[in-house]
């Protein structure tokens, strides 16, 4: 299983694309210009491939990519297992090609029981598991941050699940099995947030206190 949640910076291949372009820089004679959309995403880990040979072209972390005119397939890595395919993307002299890849984000954020800091509640790391949304295969492994996280991911709902493990004042210790809805759409960044503290059991005297 490829490792959830790492990008790695990649180097261009082949005499068919040419170093990632800044931006507004000019195209270079006898070049088209493939720019990928990801609604506001800034880098997306692909590869280009030429559609007819099926040759790779080049593999690039970022958005924009000088290539030779021609017909190419484009692969897009998200940090789940699966891989987005774009076929039939034109590239001609001088112009540049705009393509709308599917994708958008989410975010996990998991708070500790009862755990509480000046300012509010405190941040918990906690393994968890993202499925399709039928629950039929595991499509990747991830751990909650202490700070702001981002995860790209296919346009589409998935389900995640935590396991938590609570222990009560008594020391009773009970296994607690959390499945969310998490819906990804282009453009935007899906928060989902589960807090611990809904699942520690009642102390003796508690309820009759609230009462």
């Amino acid at each position: 299983m490829r490792k959830f949640f790492v990008l790695v910076a990649s180097m261009v291949l082949g005499c068919a694309a040419t170093q990632v372009p800044p931006q507004q820089a000019v195209i270079p004679p006898g070049k088209g210009e493939l720019v990928l959309d990801a609604g506001g995403i800034e880098a997306l880990d692909f590869v280009v491939y030429f559609q007819d040979t099926g040759r790779e072209v080049a593999r690039i972390y970022g958005l924009r990519t000088y290539l030779d005119p021609g017909t190419y397939k484009i692969v897009v890595k998200t940090d789940l297992e699966d891989e987005i395919e774009i076929e039939d993307v034109q590239i001609a002299v001088g112009q540049e090609r705009h393509v709308r890849v599917p994708v958008g984000r989410f975010m996990v954020n998991v708070f500790g029981a009862g755990a509480q800091e000046r300012g509010g509640t405190r941040r918990v790391q906690i393994p968890f598991l993202v499925y399709d949304y039928g629950m039929h295969k595991v499509l990747g492994r991830g751990m909650s941050s202490l700070q702001v996280q981002h995860f790209v991911a296919r346009e589409g709902m998935y389900k995640v699940r935590i396991t938590p493990m609570i222990t009560s004042a008594q020391g009773v210790t009970t296994v607690h099995d959390i499945i969310r809805p998490v819906e990804v759409r282009f453009g935007t960044v899906y928060p989902l947030t589960i807090d611990l503290s809904t699942l520690v059991p009642t102390q003796p005297g508690q309820e009759e206190q609230r009462r």
